[in-house]
């Protein structure tokens, strides 16, 4: 008799065929969507098999190893060509109104919450979680963006920040009780290790379906592993959620393989944490990780000889990148930049428990940049600081 793994692999692979074949149908071979909608085919292998786990029985379902699901996680790319148009938005915290705010304004989102962006690049530099009450609306939005935004040649990234990480390791402090109410009939997806078990009905009830679906492996942790990086470099911009530092790209073996492959890898083993297959990379723990750290971001003002801008620089040097654009620390006055244009900073607080005004980052090819503001479109030479 079969062992359960080959049949759950025997059962994927016709789903697999149909999903290549519908790319051939849809796509010509001009279309910039080809590829992009091939590459997220190769990745359906987790998704198809949840599938199949969710016709069986529940008790074979369980018993099957989760390793089998894994179907091997795609390559993670972090670089991407550069784009005519790029549109960025910082920290969102649950609040699904500004961010819709913002995306109009940007001229991304339509009335019905529909693309309008065309080729533009988008990317949502982490921080959906936690503060607001709309956490799972904002993950709808953002998906169905990224998954509708190929059929017109544009794209969008999703990223990891803090409040994530920190939602996949159970840490509930800034969840608002709407927030929890909103995951009510989270069930698990896999069968979870004992002790995580353990630390989820250690929590009180109510508390209990939002960690199911966050915790690694848990159902939206694993969208988030197929769906989100922890950082990504499209032309010569870097995106990340509070920083990157060389010594981030540089601390093992990887690095040696040059930086794409060490922000590759870093992406990876970040997704491979939230499949539940690993455990949280060394580089994202501490104050100055990648989700953490705070030079870029402030003070409001940065000498253009500091120490910070010199350590910027030597960074997107190593990257061979131009600029850095972060959000982390909410930046009240508005989207700005330090450091002679080097890094904007994005995140304006425009989740109504900050009170900050919804704005989107926009830059061109030529490196041209303007603010998108509920009230019109501001040039970014007068955001410098």
């Amino acid at each position: 008799m079969a062992s359960p793994d080959n049949l759950l692999d025997r059962a994927v692979q016709p789903f697999l065929r149909a999903c290549r074949a519908w790319v051939s149908s849809v796509t010509s071979p001009r279309s910039r969507r080809t590829a992009c909608v091939a590459a997220e085919c190769s990745s359906q292998n987790l998704a198809l098999a949840e599938l199949i786990r969710s016709l069986l029985p529940p008790a074979v379902a369980r018993a099957l190893p989760y390793e089998t699901a894994k179907a091997r996680l795609p390559p993670i790319a972090a670089r991407f060509p550069a784009a005519d148009r790029i549109v960025a938005i910082g920290d969102v915290h649950g609040d699904v109104d500004a961010l819709r705010t913002a995306l109009r304004s940007a001229r991304v989102l339509d009335e019905n919450d529909r693309w309008s962006g065309g080729d533009t690049v988008l990317v949502q530099v982490g921080d959906v979680l936690d503060r607001g009450n709309h956490e799972r609306a904002i993950y709808r939005l953002l998906f169905s963006l990224q998954d509708s935004a190929p059929l017109s040649g544009g794209a969008v990234h999703i990223l990891l920040g803090n409040h994530e990480v920190m939602n996949a390791r159970l840490d509930f402090r800034y969840v608002t009780r709407a927030g929890f109410d909103e995951f009510r009939g989270a069930r698990p997806r896999m069968q979870f290790a004992p002790s995580l078990v353990h630390a989820i009905r250690s929590l009180p009830p109510f508390k209990r379906p939002r960690a199911v679906a966050l915790s690694p492996g848990g159902s939206l942790a694993a969208q988030l592993a197929l769906r989100a990086r922890l950082a990504v470099i499209v032309g010569d911009n870097v995106f990340v959620h509070a920083g990157l530092r060389k010594d981030h790209l540089t601390d093992g073996v990887h690095s040696r393989k040059g930086p794409d492959h060490a922000l590759n890898m870093l992406n990876e083993r970040t997704s491979t944490f939230l499949m539940g297959m690993g455990s949280l990379p060394t580089a994202l723990r501490g104050g100055r990780s990648p989700i953490w750290m705070r030079d870029y971001s402030r003070p409001p003002v940065l000498d253009p000889g500091s120490d910070v801008c010199s350590m910027l620089a030597d960074t997107l040097k190593f990257l061979r990148a131009k600029r850095m654009i972060v959000g982390h620390t909410p930046q009240l006055q508005g989207i700005n930049s330090v450091c002679t244009g080097q890094v904007w900073r994005i995140d304006t607080g425009m989740s109504a428990v900050y009170g900050g005004v919804p704005e989107a980052f926009e830059i061109n090819r030529n490196g041209k940049v303007q603010i998108h503001t509920p009230d019109g479109a501001i040039d970014g030479c007068k955001r410098f600081h």
